[in-house]
């Protein structure tokens, strides 16, 4: 598989099946077509997991990155499990990792990144986010099983272990371009967020009472970063605030949750991540955006009154 530099000059598409295959096929990858799913894409195998690509319409329009072992884990190691998990999501963007109890109660562990699609994205934007969520998740899948073997029991499938309409848009501010922070900052004052601090490295803002960082992280990519600050005990807290935060990411594709401890105690945050490794044009931005604060604030909205029994977002009045 050989490096490639993204064409920002290359209007986005709606995105189809053709489109996705396309991207994997010009990637190097081999998979299998899913021909039979409406929401399915591709399948593709790597010794301990297999990567699904598939859409979803749950709200927005998007393209998912699912991961699953090939292995599951004895529900005697939860606890271990549980808190490797909260330290994966903690210390790395992306993949979100979240784990789930199977009927014969055995722990599967899972990874998911995703991408915004509603807006359209070219075929460059497209690889980009297959090639980092291919590579993001090796680098996921062999920490787990560097620690859990048992995740990793091998799969007979084949490896990837090596490295007709007419959609274009016309407008030119429509092409993708680099992402910047600047950028950020002025979608946020389009969309009525003026009092925002920072630098040309981040920005953060108070929205509803929740603090929310934005930041540019390696791959490019937008990392937004919810912060909710209970100041749990985390020696009596903890696990129930991290299965709260699990389930959550089960049942919640587009964020990941997790706990956090300071010297105030054990905290949370919920965090979205938009890929941007061939660039977003500002429909993109503004729709990322957009969805980052929305599903951040639920998330701490349903988790704060899961934990302590009311909502820690100052959502607005109805006025109606």
């Amino acid at each position: 598989m050989t490096d490639y530099k993204a064409d920002f000059n290359v209007q986005p598409l709606v995105v189809n099946d053709e489109l996705v295959l396309e991207a994997i096929e010009e990637l190097g990858y081999r998979f299998i077509a899913e021909t039979g799913s409406e929401l399915a894409i591709a399948t593709l195998h790597w010794p301990y997991h297999t990567l699904q690509l598939e859409f979803s319409d749950d709200q927005f329009r998007m393209l998912y990155a699912e991961v699953s072992f090939t292995g599951s884990s004895s529900l005697s190691r939860i606890n271990e499990i549980s808190h490797a998990v909260d330290a994966w999501n903690s210390e790395r963007v992306s993949p979100a990792a979240y784990l789930s109890i199977a009927d014969d109660a055995r722990i599967n562990v899972f990874f998911r990144t995703g991408l915004a699609i509603a807006r359209r994205a070219s075929l460059d934007q497209i690889k980009a986010f297959i090639r980092v969520a291919a590579e993001s998740t090796v680098v996921a899948c062999e920490t787990f099983v560097e620690q859990f073997p048992e995740l990793g029991q091998r799969s007979g499938q084949a490896s990837n272990s090596f490295g007709d309409l007419d959609f274009s848009l016309t407008d030119d501010s429509q092409l993708p371009t680099e992402l910047s922070i600047p950028r950020v900052r002025s979608v946020l004052r389009d969309l009525g967020i003026e009092k925002t601090h920072g630098d040309d490295a981040m920005v953060l803002a108070w929205i509803n009472d929740i603090l929310v960082g934005f930041f540019l992280e390696s791959g490019p990519s937008l990392l937004v970063k919810g912060h909710w600050d209970p100041g749990l005990d985390p020696d009596r807290e903890y696990m129930k605030a991290a299965l709260v935060c699990n389930k959550w990411n089960e049942d919640n594709p587009t964020t990941k949750a997790f706990c956090v401890t300071d010297e105030d105690g054990l905290q949370v945050r919920v965090e979205f991540v938009a890929d941007s490794g061939a660039g977003l044009n500002t429909s993109q931005l503004i729709l990322n955006v957009q969805m980052a604060i929305h599903f951040i604030l639920s998330a701490i909205d349903h988790i704060s009154t899961e934990i302590q029994g009311h909502c820690a977002v100052a959502w607005p009045e109805d006025t109606n």
